[in-house]
């Protein structure tokens, strides 16, 4: 007799095996078959993965070499799913993107997030200034165009950017070139009394640009020239090598009296003023006496016709003439006329008052005519 164990219960019970023995004769062996039990067992899940739920079985052997059933019922694990705005001053940053993670259960948790873009800030400034402009902290000397970032400075919170348009304008410079006569007030207040070159005056803003003036002064002082006037056979005559010649008689100057000599045909004080290249002087005076129509000095003398239209006549009896001028009323010589001769033609000249002054080494007569 034998005991067994099985795990099919279809093979438990007393089972009897009949086999010659040693000696030839039947053995009957009989064995008694108990059941072994089988485990059965179940268990609860979780997956992130829908696939994945449900209920499964898997068999395994048991200690005892029973199949054992193990029953798992999986429950699914749900994944987050997250969406957020953000902005970006970055061009290349904008659109959607996706970000995934796990979240407490373990499963993926997808962040979606949509960008869009924050303009930077362009602002434009145009700028005038005089010589020089401070801008953004440097200082500009010649017109330009440059861009300042300021990082993070628009109210969005992205960069600033602003362009400058810069246009300097210089102050304009000018010489002023003066000869003055004895002393100069400039435009800056101050006396000059002697040569200057270094004097400056600045006009705020009086530029044609708005920008300041400088003038620059280039003063050469004169005197006033030392004239002296002589009178000799007949003529006064003035210090030379000056210009702008005037006589005077009596203080009152004479109409085109303007050469450095003069041919009195009146009585009176006269004087004569003259320039040097930017100075008047006065001369001293000279008080000059004519004694009428004939002067003493010659015993004889006649001028016929008078008034002339045509010929004018001349007698003197004997006497010899060195110098013979016909005069008009403002004292010029208007022409030196042959001393040999007698008889003139005065056709040519203008018609009006003249004076005819003769002399020699001795004698000197002005006797006045009329030319009609």
């Amino acid at each position: 007799f034998a005991n067994a164990t099985s795990c099919d219960p279809a093979n438990v019970g007393v089972s009897s095996v009949t086999n010659p023995n040693q000696f030839g004769c039947d053995s009957v062996h009989t064995i008694t078959t108990s059941l072994l039990s089988s485990d059965a067992t179940f268990a609860n899940a979780t997956s992130c993965d829908p696939t994945n739920v449900g209920v499964s079985s898997v068999t395994n052997p048991n200690q005892f070499g029973c199949d054992s059933v193990h029953t798992i019922t999986t429950t699914l694990l749900l994944s987050d799913a997250t969406f957020a705005d953000a902005t970006s001053c970055d061009p290349a940053n904008v659109g959607v993107s996706s970000v995934t993670n796990p979240n407490q259960f373990g499963c993926d948790s997808v962040h979606t997030i949509t960008t869009t873009f924050l303009p930077t800030s362009i602002t434009i400034e145009n700028i005038i200034e005089c010589d020089s402009a401070f801008v953004a902290g440097i200082w500009i000397v010649a017109s330009s165009t440059f861009n300042d970032t300021i990082i993070s400075g628009s109210a969005n919170g992205c960069d600033s950017i602003i362009t400058y348009n810069i246009l300097v304008n210089n102050s304009t410079q000018t010489t002023e070139f003066i000869t003055f006569c004895d002393s100069l007030t400039w435009i800056d207040g101050v006396t000059y009394t002697s040569d200057n070159n270094t004097a400056t005056y600045t006009i705020q803003d009086g530029g044609s640009n708005g920008c300041d003036s400088i003038v620059n002064l280039d003063l050469t002082i004169e005197t006033d020239p030392n004239i002296s006037i002589s009178y000799s056979n007949g003529v006064l005559t003035a210090s030379a090598g000056l210009s702008v010649y005037q006589w005077y008689r009596n203080g009152q100057a004479i109409p085109g009296a303007n050469n450095q000599t003069y041919t009195p045909i009146s009585s009176g004080s006269y004087t004569c003023s003259a320039f040097n290249s930017s100075c008047q002087g006065f001369s001293n005076a000279i008080d000059v006496s004519l004694t009428g129509i004939n002067d003493a000095s010659f015993e004889y003398i006649r001028i016929y016709p008078n008034p002339v239209s045509d010929v004018m006549r001349l007698d003197l009896d004997k006497e010899t003439l060195s110098s013979l001028k016909l005069i008009d009323v403002a004292g010029r010589v208007v022409a030196n006329l042959n001393t040999l001769k007698r008889a003139f033609d005065m056709k040519d000249y203008a018609r009006g008052m003249y004076f005819i002054e003769l002399s020699n080494e001795d004698k000197q007569s002005i006797v006045k005519i009329v030319l009609k």
